[in-house]
């Protein structure tokens, strides 16, 4: 098992790495190190680069998402009066009751299918936009970048990283960040449902969604940090890999192959050790969170019936009576019937598993928030060598073309001690070709 290698016993094992690519990897590490302590932007920062034609379409899906969430409450309650309705007495209320029920499921799915269209186009474009602008922006700052900025960072990590992050930042601000939404407030509004038809069955289901909550919460966040820690153990082994074959005439000279594989394994090995780690306690978690919701429903059909069996004990409207003629007088409006136990029931129900897997959701918008607020400091790097900038240097009104190097002396900047240049002389005469 080379998981847990440390790079000495790689290199006993494999072979020593040539100093250059070790170098590299270790500027790749630092620089990676160092965009981490970077702080979040405030949530207003977070769309200063949209324009307001993006921040109305961002309105409008937050908009469309509430409304989406809250029509799932809404099918509960159709649904529950589905169950009464069966219990009707006289046969043609229960066809009429069935029948409107019928043509309501119909406009709540017409009314879902228009509110999750503008959510997910809404959402998907403004990221979309957002992310381009983000990489563009980004892209243009690192060319504006002078040479000592690259020795000190990695070349293929800065490439891996731009697109990465880029990628997070869409995933995070996109659909993912709309279902988020939508499943939040299809909780909130099937709380409210639930109290509302039968507020002490609520109560007391209440009392073991935060387990049940805790459970997937914990799991989602196991789930993002493995994630994390695979993808930073995949973009580290394909940094290696990336500058292991552009200076793979060096490598293949100081016959290095042996110690390059030897790290690209470990780190391989690393990400696949995370996974099996965290995939056994997610199962676990998963199991737990299957007992704890299947025996909240049976707390729920237990303690719901027993509220039916005290209101029909206590009033007399809450049972089936007949008149003197036989009519048939069905129960009150105001007791509790089947329906709305089985309302309040799906309504916790179904409202706790949308809150665990909106978790996701603002798990990826926290991830995407990070990254932004990397990119924007990159985006804010001013570079003392600006290419672009053609406001400053001096301009020339006679140019003769002769060049002349003086007594010049030159280090890179990660290997200040060894002197490329010391005490160079060159002059180049105007119109001669130099290589």
């Amino acid at each position: 098992r080379r998981g847990g290698m440390a790079p000495q016993d790689v290199d006993k094992e494999y072979g020593s790495v040539p100093q250059a690519e070790q170098g590299v990897s270790e500027k790749g590490a630092k620089s990676s190190n160092t965009s981490d302590e970077t702080k979040p932007v405030s949530l207003l920062e977070l769309y200063q680069f949209n324009t307001p034609r993006d921040k109305l379409l961002l309105i409008l899906g937050i908009f469309a998402a509430t409304l989406s969430g809250a029509s799932q409450p809404a099918q509960l309650i159709i649904f529950g009066n589905v169950l009464n309705g069966f219990n009707l007495g006289d046969t043609d209320k229960v066809v009429d009751q069935i029948n409107l029920m019928a043509l309501l499921y119909v406009a709540m799915g017409f009314f879902a299918m228009i509110t999750m269209t503008i959510q997910t186009a809404c959402f998907s474009t403004v990221a979309g936009k957002q992310t381009f602008r983000i990489r563009e922006m980004y892209f243009q700052t690192l060319l504006q970048q002078d040479v000592t900025f690259f020795e000190k960072h990695n070349q293929g990590s800065i490439a891996a990283s731009l697109m990465e992050s880029t990628l997070l930042i869409q995933d995070g601000f996109g659909e993912k960040f709309g279902s988020a939404i939508q499943l939040s407030t299809a909780f909130i509004f099937g709380i409210g449902v639930a109290l509302y038809h039968t507020w002490q069955l609520t109560l007391l289901m209440f009392g073991v969604v935060p387990i049940a909550i805790a459970v997937m919460g914990s799991t989602s966040s196991m789930i993002t940090t493995a994630e994390e820690e695979s993808a930073k153990a995949y973009n580290s082994a394909g940094s290696i890999a990336s500058e292991s074959f552009g200076a793979i005439r060096t490598l293949a000279s100081l016959t290095g192959e042996t110690g390059v594989i030897g790290r690209y394994r470990v780190l391989l090995d690393q990400a696949k050790d995370a996974g099996i780690a965290w995939s056994w306690k997610e199962g676990v978690l998963r199991g737990i969170n299957a007992l704890i919701t299947w025996g909240m429903n049976a707390l729920g059909l237990w303690f719901g019936a027993w509220l039916i069996a005290q209101d029909m004990r206590a009033r007399s409207q809450c049972n089936y009576q007949t008149t003197d003629s036989g009519e048939l007088i069905e129960p009150d409006d105001s007791c509790i019937s089947g329906g709305d136990v089985m309302i309040c029931i799906f309504s916790i129900f179904f409202g706790s598993i949308n809150l665990g897997q909106a978790a996701p959701g603002f798990s990826a918008f926290k991830l995407a928030r990070h990254e932004v607020s990397k990119a924007f400091a990159k985006i804010a790097l001013v570079s003392p060598i600006d290419p672009l900038d053609e406001s400053k240097g001096a301009a020339l009104d006679d140019v003769q073309g002769s060049l002349e190097f003086r007594n010049v002396r030159f280090a890179y900047p990660m290997r200040p001690d060894h002197e490329v240049y010391t005490g160079m002389n060159l002059t180049i005469p105007a119109g001669k070709t130099v290589a």
